[in-house]
């Protein structure tokens, strides 16, 4: 049900969802990626989608990322969508 990924020592705690999202976003770690590739993704054809998922998705990766200490953040590109983008230390 949950998935569990290890941010400077600490274990974070994940939805699926969101750690399908991490996974998309680590593999093309740098690029944009579509939002309608992450929704295609992330979701089957017969699921209903509500207009803001992804964002809701991304927001509370964004946050669990944060309070973790991680040395990336998700970054919106404007009419595309998301990129992962790392920080030095």
């Amino acid at each position: 049900r949950r998935r569990v990924v290890q941010v400077n020592g600490q274990i974070v705690s994940l939805r699926p969802r969101e750690a399908a999202l991490l996974e998309l976003l680590l593999r093309r770690a740098g690029e944009p990626i579509h939002r309608d590739m992450l929704l295609s993704s992330l979701y089957n054809l017969d699921e209903e989608i509500g207009s803001n998922a992804l964002d809701v998705h991304v927001h509370h990766l964004r946050r669990r990322l944060a309070d973790a200490g991680a040395r990336v953040s998700i970054r919106t590109v404007r009419g595309h969508g998301y990129a992962l983008r790392g920080h030095d230390a």
